[in-house]
């Protein structure tokens, strides 16, 4: 026991030692660069230490490129001290012979080295950071890359979706036309949006613009809508789409209980849903059943959020059978009631075996028969050697 419990006090010393507060970030932020044939380009990050003791640290590199780099600031850096910081400078120099077309991404990976006695203990944690290089191959001829975005809304709001188009072909696109429109869950559209601005522009190789519509979405009732940006270039035509909320103050009662027992306190609850695209505060409900009324305690909705508030009715004296409720949801100055059915019925006695529970209460049973049988078993075959000895005796 003493030889357990010292050993154990001993994993404990090591496991404690071993953290000496390690981590370590990157300064700097990742790099985007365009391959031209013999391009060479110089990076260089902050390595962040956190440790609180010297250490060494490792720079690798890796990625489908990495052969066209090299560490300036040299692979390994060695005994840094606490908040040294040095700069990892990374050196590319691209192929003549030009790569894939797309992106290729170079991950520069830095890692914190374990020390002599991190070592010989065995247990430690280390960390590191990656940050990235990319190299965007363009594509022959023209490729438009395109990406929108749209932010929900409240009722009388402006829809503001923003497109984001980059050409990362070689050649320029011409006549580029954008178009915002909104439709109806029924595909019906409802509004149009030309975006004068970039009426025929002319994107250029490797050209990023980014593009912000405006939709009003004035007359538009609360609910679900699809935004399209309808793209047109060169007699090219591209559909993208993207679903937007309109929101109004409403919250509605999605769910409720449906079962309550006779003679108890029931638990009853009401889930219900935000239709607001902001922070609706002081959400409460009263519930009435056979006069009785009852007050949830308030709660706060975030944006479009469902939660489930309860409140607690008391059956006793009560008959079985379908009553009705009233349910009211109180919400800043507004209110809505709705009613429906709700069933009180005779609740399951706490004498009453399922099948389930007589299956595991059988098991149960033949399990310590087992037990029992296997204990008087050993204790009669333990008394025949015991017998057995005197005789020898």
């Amino acid at each position: 026991m003493k030889k357990k419990l010292f050993f154990l006090i001993i994993v404990l010393i090591l496991i404690a030692t071993s953290y000496n507060v390690q981590g370590m970030g990157f300064g700097g932020k990742n790099e985007y660069v365009t391959f031209q044939p013999g391009l060479e380009e110089e990076f260089s990050w902050i390595l962040i230490t956190t440790s609180n003791i010297a250490r060494n640290y490792s720079v690798n590199i890796h990625g489908d490129l990495a052969e066209y780099c090299t560490v300036e600031s040299g692979n390994f850096l060695e005994m840094i001290k606490p908040n040294a910081n040095p700069d990892v400078i990374v050196k590319i120099k691209l192929p003549d012979e030009e790569p894939s077309p797309g992106i290729h991404v170079i991950d520069v990976v830095l890692k914190e080295l374990p020390t002599f006695a991190e070592k010989s203990q065995g247990i430690y944690a280390l960390s590191g950071a990656i940050p990235r290089i990319h190299v965007n191959v363009l594509y022959e001829g023209k490729y438009l890359d395109n990406k929108l975005n749209v932010e929900d809304v409240n009722t009388g709001e402006i829809i503001k979706p923003i497109l984001e188009l980059h050409n990362y072909g070689k050649e320029e696109i011409k006549d580029l036309d954008v178009k915002f429109e909104i439709y109806d869950e029924n595909n019906n559209r409802l509004k149009t949006s030309n975006d004068l601005e970039y009426k025929n522009y002319i994107l250029e190789s490797d050209e990023e613009i980014i593009i912000e519509g405006e939709l009003s979405s004035a007359g538009l009732d609360g609910g679900s809508y699809t935004i399209k940006a309808d793209i047109s270039w060169d007699g090219e035509n591209h559909l993208l789409e993207k679903g937007v909320r309109i929101g109004n103050m409403d919250v509605e009662i999605i769910n409720y209980t449906h079962k309550l027992q006779v003679d108890k306190i029931n638990e009853f609850d009401l889930e219900i849903e935000s239709k607001w695209n902001g922070r609706i505060t002081d959400v409460y409900g009263e519930i009435n059943i056979n006069g009785q009324n009852v007050k949830t305690a308030n709660y706060n909705l975030n944006a479009w959020e469902k939660i489930k508030i309860s409140g607690y009715i008391n059956t006793v004296g009560m008959e079985e059978g379908t009553y009705n409720v009233d349910a009211t949801i109180y919400y800043g100055s507004e209110s809505k009631k709705e009613s429906f059915d709700v069933v009180i019925e005779k609740g399951k006695s706490s004498f009453e075996i399922t099948s389930t529970v007589l299956i595991i209460m059988s098991l149960a049973i033949v399990v310590v028969l087992l037990i029992g049988l296997n204990i008087f078993f050993l204790m009669k075959k333990e008394k025949r050697n015991e017998k057995g000895k005197h005789k020898k005796r």
